[in-house]
């Protein structure tokens, strides 16, 4: 049945429904837009099938021309699969959506420029209404957004606050507020998580609630959000008591329209987007999203990670088996990496990691090393090597970008379970010489790095008589000293490197696996101040040592 036109209503002096709410479906679908001072956002535009109905309620109102941007609070396509249409239309604005939203989005071959949503926060420009964007991760998705316009008091919740049932009126009653718990019984999985988003949106007082599906509720938000904490999430899908709902019919065909969405949002991906041997997105999709992700993460970092020898690989046994072997190297770093970072295929053999912060960054590349490394899923051990650039050298993604390339290719010089996190353009600016004394040779090539990356000159030792010979020769400004190593002990080489000058001794860093009691008194005895536990925080390091050469200097 084709859905009966209804005309826009106005909620308050800023928020217009243009949705088919009274229309006779089980999920009753709403969009919304927000105007003022000429400018406009409407939030989840719908489906492909109601693109009609909402582009005349919305062109009742306003026109393209003020409309600054679209916004989308769910990764389903009921709610943006017509943006597309909206664009031939003559769209011109942003696409407001949270980042794992986002990453879906050009599936369906949306191509207006995107603000992507991080973290809570607030547009300040006030070229979007002054709206803020708040994460709603458990309801139901992590890619669930909230829009919260402070000026009329409303929040734009998608899911959250959506009931199911036919010819829901535009506003809600108190009544009907056992149908949106039954709703969120379905599809939420678990009571505390939840929760915590309520704790979190609450104390916004907002007086307007605009839920993608059912009734917009207004008098009855207190009483709303008590009901909601008092459901049973995670109980409505088994047995029991609810098999027999009067309900049950219309959960179950809920339930399939989900699946269905989900199953088109999965084969409206190609191979643009989607490369088919990882099952990661493509490089082309990450030029377009890198610019938003360095804004939104000043601190992050960006990394390459590649298995090491593949082209002798594919030379000797085949393109095929070289697939093969990227495949499950692929899936190792899905399997192992932080929920919080994104991975990319990239040309060739490397996959492309971004992190959220940068103290993340080198201590995860080196746990997934490790993981890759002690893999059965490979005919015969495989070692991996990448390299890093952090957000903080650049604002400018191309930059960044030039500059991993530049590691990137270092690492051809460097051997297998490499890791560079700087190139050699810098030797002139060496603050300082650094000994390294570190018997495993992965960990030192990433020590070495990152002091070379704070323009250190570094020298290493794998053991002890190497060490004890660089202080003679040449005795450093500073030492950072791994606890166990072979031929000698930490011990004696701090006393040695004491004995280089009366004011050196204090330059010395211990790396130990655990701080124990016994180790923490004797390193004090013998004069070592610093002990840092491993794995250590890069953050820390740096400005240890950056303190300890200058202190060094000065007493020169």
């Amino acid at each position: 049945m084709k859905p009966k036109a209804n005309p826009p209503v106005a909620l308050n002096g800023r928020v217009w429904w243009l949705g088919s709410a009274q229309n006779d479906d089980y999920l009753q679908e709403n969009s919304w837009l927000v105007l003022a001072d000429g400018r406009g956002i409407l939030v989840d535009p719908g489906p492909v099938s109601r693109f009609d109905e909402i582009f005349r309620a919305f062109s009742a109102v306003s026109g393209l021309e003020s409309l600054a941007a679209i916004a989308i609070t769910q990764p389903e396509p009921d709610a943006y699969a017509s943006v597309p249409l909206w664009e031939r239309a003559g769209f011109s604005g942003k696409i407001i959506a949270h980042w794992k939203t986002a990453l879906l989005l050009p599936s369906l071959g949306i191509r207006s420029p995107f603000r992507y949503v991080h973290h809570d926060e607030t547009d300040e420009s006030g070229q979007l209404l002054g709206l803020r964007f708040i994460p709603l991760p458990h309801v139901w998705s992590p890619g669930s957004l909230g829009l919260y316009d402070p000026r009329s008091g409303t929040l734009f919740s998608g899911n959250l606050f959506g009931a199911f049932g036919k010819n829901a009126p535009l506003l809600g009653e108190p009544a009907s507020i056992e149908r949106v718990v039954q709703f969120h019984e379905t599809h939420v999985p678990f009571g505390e998580p939840f929760a915590r988003t309520l704790d979190a949106i609450e104390p916004l007082g907002a007086t307007l609630l605009c839920p993608q599906h059912g009734s917009a509720r207004a008098e009855d938000v207190a009483e709303l959000f008590a009901a909601l904490r008092k459901g049973k999430y995670g109980e409505r899908a088994g047995d029991g008591e609810d098999r027999d709902s009067p309900d049950k019919a219309e959960l179950e065909l809920l339930r399939k329209e989900h699946l269905r969405l989900q199953e088109h949002m999965v084969l409206g991906k190609d191979d643009s987007i989607v490369d088919r041997l990882t099952g990661l997105y493509t490089r082309a999709y990450l030029d377009e999203f890198l610019p938003s992700f360095v804004e939104g993460n000043p601190e992050g970092a960006i990394a390459s990670f590649r298995p090491d020898g593949m082209k002798a690989l594919e030379s000797e046994s085949g393109k095929d088996a070289a697939d093969g072997a990227l495949g499950l190297f692929a899936r190792i770093v899905i399997e192992s990496r932080n929920e919080n970072t994104l991975a990319f295929r990239d040309s060739g053999a490397s996959l492309i990691l971004l992190f959220q912060d940068e103290e993340s960054a080198i201590p995860e590349i080196l746990n997934l090393q490790k993981e890759i490394a002690n893999s059965r899923a490979f005919a015969q051990r495989v070692t991996s090597s990448g390299a890093v650039v952090f957000c903080a050298e650049s604002s400018d993604p191309s930059v960044l970008t030039e500059t991993l390339r530049e590691r990137t290719r270092a690492l051809e010089g460097m051997g297998p379970s490499s890791l560079c996190v700087s190139t050699e353009g810098s030797a002139s600016l060496r603050e300082g010489s650094l000994l390294l004394v570190e018997p495993d040779r992965a960990l030192a090539r990433l020590f070495s790095d990152f002091f070379a990356a704070l323009r250190f000159e570094v020298r290493v030792a794998y053991n002890g008589e190497e060490a004890l010979a660089a202080i003679t020769r040449n005795p450093p400004a500073l030492v950072v000293c791994e606890e166990r190593f072979p031929r000698s002990d930490v011990f004696a080489v701090h006393e040695a490197f004491a004995r280089s000058t009366a004011a050196s001794g204090r330059a010395f860093v211990l790396l130990a696996e655990r701080k124990s009691e016994r180790l923490v008194r004797r390193s004090f005895e013998s004069g070592i101040r610093y002990l840092l536990e491993k794995p250590v925080m890069l953050a820390e390091l740096e400005q240890l040592a950056k303190a300890l050469w200058e202190d060094a200097l000065a007493e020169r």
